[in-house]
Formats: C-alpha cells, sequence, structure tokens
C-alpha cells in the first residue's frame, strides 16, 4: 500500500450510506398493501389508468410513502385531505361498491385521494390492534400504519356525496 492511500476505495467508501436502521426513520413511513385489492366491476384495474395515468400513481404512492398515515389525514382540513378515514363501510344507497367477502369485518374504510375524481379505497387497522399479533409466537403484528388497498375508484364512486353549490 502507498503512503498515499488508496484513493479509489476512499472515494467508493465515501458513497456507501451511514445511515442505520433504527436512525433511519423507517418505521414511520407508511405502507401499501394489495394483498386485498380486488378489480372486479366497479372497481378498476391498473392497467385502465393508462401509461401515463399510471406513472402518475406510482409517483403519488411513492410521496405518500414519505410519511406516516397519521400526517395525510391531519396535514389539511378535512375534506381536502389526501387521505381520509370513514370508518364503516358506506351505506348501500350512498355507493356502488359492494363489501368483498374476502376482506375482514371489522376494519376501518377509508380512501386516498388519487385527483378530483380518482380515489384508492381500501382499510386500515384499528389502532387499538396495532402491535397485537393474532397468533402468540408468530412474530407478525398488526400495524396501522399500513393501508390496505381494496378497490381503484376512477369516478368517485365508493362513497357518492351530494353536489355543492359553486
Amino acid at each position: 500500500m502507498s503512503r498515499f492511500g488508496n484513493q479509489r476505495k476512499q472515494n467508493s467508501l465515501a458513497k456507501l450510506s451511514t445511515s442505520i436502521i433504527e436512525t433511519s426513520g423507517i418505521e414511520a413511513k407508511c405502507k401499501f398493501n394489495f394483498a386485498y385489492f380486488d378489480a372486479k366491476d366497479p372497481s378498476k384495474d391498473f392497467v385502465e389508468l393508462g401509461f401515463d395515468n399510471l406513472c402518475d400513481f406510482i409517483n403519488k404512492l411513492k410521496e405518500f410513502t414519505k410519511e406516516p398515515l397519521e400526517y395525510w389525514i391531519r396535514r389539511w382540513e378535512k375534506h381536502n385531505s389526501p387521505l381520509e378515514i370513514y370508518g364503516s363501510f358506506p351505506p348501500k344507497n350512498k355507493t356502488i361498491f359492494e363489501f368483498p367477502k374476502h376482506v375482514p369485518a371489522d376494519v376501518k374504510w377509508g380512501r386516498f385521494r388519487l385527483n378530483s375524481e380518482v380515489r384508492l379505497i381500501g382499510f386500515i387497522i384499528p389502532e387499538e390492534l396495532h402491535n397485537c399479533s393474532p397468533e402468540p409466537h408468530n412474530g407478525f403484528l398488526f400495524d396501522k400504519n399500513t393501508f390496505y388497498v381494496v378497490f381503484l375508484d376512477l369516478h368517485h364512486q365508493f362513497w357518492i356525496s351530494e353536489k355543492k353549490n359553486t
């Protein structure tokens, strides 16, 4: 080894991350889970978005995952927030969707607003189940910071609201 050191090695090492999991803030970033996704009508499949809108959708998901779910609920006024948690599934006279049989009955329903008409519909785990395990010692815990995506609502028909006079 020369007395000047290996400059290429030093440059490569300088580019490596010094962050570690414990101090990275990773635990606070929200997550999206698509295991419950149902593309049957009236929901739509992501292919129906087209390339440009699909790219926009992915970019919005990327932005949403920079913060916890709570941030997206509380950051704006209720009617302007990107994420609104309804609690229950909408009554039959307010939706064209049906409660999917594969979704647990006791979840909290909500939506992410993607644009003026498009909504990502899904649910979160109730707060009281956060960090609980359905099976002791299995190593898996419920997480209140995960949004489980169920429907892609292209025309704002999951929870139909009355038009306001403008």
